[in-house]
């Protein structure tokens, strides 16, 4: 479930080090009547989107899919608002844009290969998160088409980039903070705004740079300086590895290791022709804070979410 504040809520670029992503499931609601939907939060992208009905090439969520036509709260978005242009040219179909009315198709890519991408109509909706906030004409993408397995059983994807689409940036919110549980049973959590804090009564808090690429303007970077295994010592010294970027990150082995059959473990990191990024796995049990003022990245390790 995604819990959020706004504010307050009284209510290959070598000179760029990794850039922060991961995909874990969040719950909010969508429209009105409202519609649980369960989508993937990536703070590698802006776009929030979800699967509409009808969908191509959709593998179906385990909730219905969203109609705009059953919904009261749903708005539309010609391709002259600031949201459309936020997409970027190359995102836009432009064929679309001389229609009557003009509204804005987009066709959104992801990876290099072009083989994932997701395709709809650019509106506008009401989300209703955690408690009961209600987030207004919220921009996202209503998709009909999907391409590639990446999204999977998934009912959209929940962007949480610096841009202007993304949902940080729609609702404001100068900070946010999440962990990801890797327990099935235990909810993995994102605060925005006030409520997105690390307490020092729970453990360390570690601090690093956000690192500013003008190329890539809305991604989080950090200077990773190096990666270290085993400096521990001990028993348990080959599984235990160390992040460098200002701030030592000590990993335990399943943030890093893969067991595979026969008993054969693997260092589950990956060669990357693009860029390096810091995934899920290795995020895992670990409290994380963007502070947007102060261009910080906060963690706290945590054996329970």
């Amino acid at each position: 479930m995604i819990e959020e504040r706004k504010r307050e809520l009284k209510g290959r670029d070598q000179n760029y080090s990794p850039k922060v992503a991961y995909f874990f499931s969040k719950q909010f609601s969508i429209g009105e009547p409202p519609l649980l939907v369960s989508a993937e939060a990536d703070t590698g992208n802006d776009l929030v989107w979800v699967k509409c009905s009808p969908c191509n090439g959709c593998d179906l969520p385990p909730s219905p899919l969203y109609d705009q036509a059953q919904s009261s709260s749903s708005g539309e978005l010609p391709c002259s608002s600031r949201l459309c242009k936020a997409l970027g040219s190359r995102r836009v179909i432009s064929d679309q844009c001389t229609d009557d009315p003009p509204l804005c198709g987009y066709r959104y890519v992801y990876g290099l290969s072009g083989d994932h991408y997701t395709q709809g109509v650019l509106g506008t909706e009401t989300f209703t998160f955690g408690d009961g906030y209600v987030a207004n004409n919220v921009g996202f993408g209503c998709s009909d088409t999907i391409s590639g397995s990446h999204f999977g059983g998934t009912a959209g994807l929940v962007g949480l980039g610096r841009g202007t689409l993304s949902l940080v940036s729609q609702l404001g919110a100068s900070r946010f903070a999440y962990c990801l549980a890797t327990e099935p049973n235990v909810e993995s959590t994102i605060l925005f705004g006030s409520l997105a804090a690390l307490h020092t009564s729970a453990g360390d808090v570690s601090s690093t740079p956000l690192v500013k690429n003008p190329r890539r303007y809305t991604l989080y970077y950090i200077n990773l300086l190096g990666i270290s295994f085993g400096e521990s010592g001990g028993a348990d010294a080959a599984a235990r590895a160390a992040l460098r970027w200002g701030a030592d990150m000590s990993l335990n082995g399943g943030n890093y290791l893969t067991t595979f059959p026969k008993g054969l473990v693997c260092i589950a990191i990956m060669s990357s022709s693009d860029e390096s990024i810091i995934g899920n796995i290795m995020q895992a049990n670990f409290r994380l804070l963007h502070d947007l003022d102060s261009m910080t990245l906060s963690f706290q390790a945590t054996d329970q979410c």
